[in-house]
């Protein structure tokens, strides 16, 4: 009897050792979670940058955890059915999404239209990064600043023509914003997607757009098209001679693009502060933190607190700017 009553002690002690090293080295192993296999809701297709950054996150995460994070794409609608599979799941911390700044645009212009309200229904984890736009126009354009890009706007109403990736998009509300706040008036060309719309730009079809670093890019160093500002609160790094639209007279203009984490409705505080631990620990990680700035991201970390008090912040402002401009995707 000593014997067995014995080993059985010495088993709960290498439990408990092991359980005690487990949560000083991944605070996601943690209090038994995760017992079973997370799933990742990626609401975009394969090969987006949403998806770039949801699986660094799902496989770098797996790496660290006694259990996996399968990324799992479920598209359609903006974002919103995928995000929708999140809003109605059991708030257990198994069921997270990739929410970005399209559910905050597509909130702000649907409203009571959608299946779920972004600021109650979800609980936000961790921002993972920021994607900053550059306002980009066709080299045939006679402007090099943004003062002479108004200035050419008031000069000829509604002759400058702007792409976008799709009605009620970002890049369709930054240039809604942009014709708003300087008065004048443009004339959106939506596309099915940035890449038909970078190709009539670079044609000479339209004449300006809103486009991230890897969208526009290569076309820049090619000549072939002219960035004049950048739409973040500060100068880039890649483009320190660009000015931010705040800084050419665009009073309080900064559109950036985001992601982040987040799940189900009153999700566990102990969970979520796990979550939060971890996705921290890999946004430092070297060979993550490339991989996310190689897309032209920031990668940004911050609380849960944080995080949502930014989605409100932009779900305020995409809503105040969709109702002046007066934009409906009807």
């Amino acid at each position: 009897m000593i014997a067995p009553l014995f080993m059985q002690m010495m088993k709960l002690d290498r439990l408990v050792l092991a359980i005690a090293v487990c949560a000083f080295i991944s605070p996601v192993c943690a209090q038994g979670y995760p017992a079973k296999p997370i799933r990742l809701v990626i609401p975009f297709p394969p090969g987006a940058a949403t998806d770039l950054v949801g699986r660094v996150i799902a496989t770098r995460f797996s790496e660290m955890s006694a259990q996996r994070m399968v990324a799992e794409n479920r598209t359609g609608a903006t974002g919103s059915i995928g995000l929708d599979v999140v809003a109605k799941s059991p708030p257990d911390g198994y069921t997270l999404g990739v929410l970005i700044i399209s559910h905050a645009v597509h909130s702000a212009i649907e409203g009571a239209k959608m299946p779920y309200d972004l600021t109650r229904d979800f609980t936000p984890v961790v921002q993972f990064s920021s994607n900053p736009y550059l306002l980009v126009v066709h080299p045939s354009l006679p402007v090099k600043t943004v003062a002479q890009f108004v200035a050419l706007a008031k000069a000829k109403p509604g002759a400058l023509r702007y792409g976008s990736s799709g009605a009620g998009g970002i890049i369709h509300l930054a240039g809604a914003w942009l014709a708003t706040a300087t008065r004048t008036e443009m004339i959106h060309v939506p596309y099915k997607g940035s890449g038909p719309a970078m190709v009539d730009l670079v044609g000479g079809h339209i004449d300006f757009i809103f486009a991230s670093i890897p969208t526009a890019g290569s076309f820049m160093k090619q000549q072939r098209l002219r960035a004049v500002a950048v739409t973040t609160a500060r100068r880039l790094e890649q483009f320190p001679e660009l000015p931010t639209m705040q800084e050419a007279g665009i009073r309080d203009y900064v559109a950036e693009g985001w992601n982040g984490l987040a799940g189900p409705a009153r999700m566990p505080e102990s969970i979520v502060g796990m979550l939060n631990s971890a996705v921290l620990k890999i946004l430092n990680q070297p060979e993550a933190r490339a991989i996310i700035t190689a897309d032209g991201a920031t990668p940004i970390g911050g609380t849960p607190r944080e995080f949502a008090a930014h989605i409100s912040s932009e779900v305020e402002k995409w809503a105040r700017i969709v109702k002046q401009a007066a934009i409906k995707t009807d």
